[in-house]
C-alpha cells in the first residue's frame, strides 16, 4: 500500500505494511493534520483507532509508526530506542531527504493520500487458462506455486 504525504514545504512517498493497524489508516485516508517536529522525527495527531499489533519500542531511519497511547503518526529521522510505556506499532517504511525535511516546521499542514496504482502498468500478463474455477491444485501445482512466491519474495527484498 503506498501513500503519499504531502506539505507545503516536502513530499514524499511512504510503503504501508500489511498490518490491520496499517490497513486501518489506509482506510481513513485521505486525511490531514498538522506537523509536530521533535529531534528525531515528526509525528501528527489524528483520530484514528487502529487495531492494536506487534508492537515494539525500537525504530529506524524512515520507520513509520503507530503510536497505541496517543493514536500519533510518528517517521523518524533517526535510529531511537523509545520509551517502553508508549508502545508503537510498526505500519511502514519512506526514504528520507534531510535536507529537505529539515524545512518542515511546526504547525505546517500535512495532507496524507493514497496513492492508486493502475492495475494495468504493475500487474504483468498472466497467461490466459481454460481451468475451472473451482478445480483443485494437486501437489506439485502448488509445489511451483510456492516456489514462485519465494522467487517473488526475494526479489522484493
Amino acid at each position: 500500500m503506498n501513500v503519499s504525504l504531502q506539505t507545503p514545504n516536502y513530499c514524499f512517498e511512504a510503503r504501508f505494511n500489511l498490518s490491520l493497524a496499517a490497513k486501518a489508516i489506509v482506510d481513513a485516508l485521505p486525511y490531514d493534520a498538522n506537523i509536530c517536529v521533535e529531534k528525531h522525527g515528526l509525528y501528527f495527531e489524528t483520530d484514528i483507532k487502529s487495531p492494536s499489533g506487534q508492537a515494539t519500542d525500537l525504530v529506524n531511519v524512515g520507520d513509520i509508526v503507530y503510536s497505541v497511547n496517543t493514536g500519533r503518526i510518528c517517521i523518524y529521522f533517526s535510529p531511537l530506542k523509545l520509551d517502553p510505556d508508549n508502545p508503537v506499532i510498526p505500519i511502514g517504511r519512506t526514504q528520507i531527504d534531510v535536507v529537505a525535511i529539515g524545512r518542515m516546521k511546526i504547525g505546517d499542514p500535512i495532507h496524507i493520500m493514497s496513492i492508486i496504482q493502475d492495475e494495468n502498468s504493475q500487474k504483468p500478463q498472466s497467461p490466459k487458462t481454460n481451468f475451472p474455477k473451482n478445480r483443485k491444485l494437486n501437489q506439485t501445482e502448488i509445489d511451483d506455486l510456492v516456489q514462485q512466491l519465494l522467487n517473488k519474495k526475494k526479489e522484493n527484498q
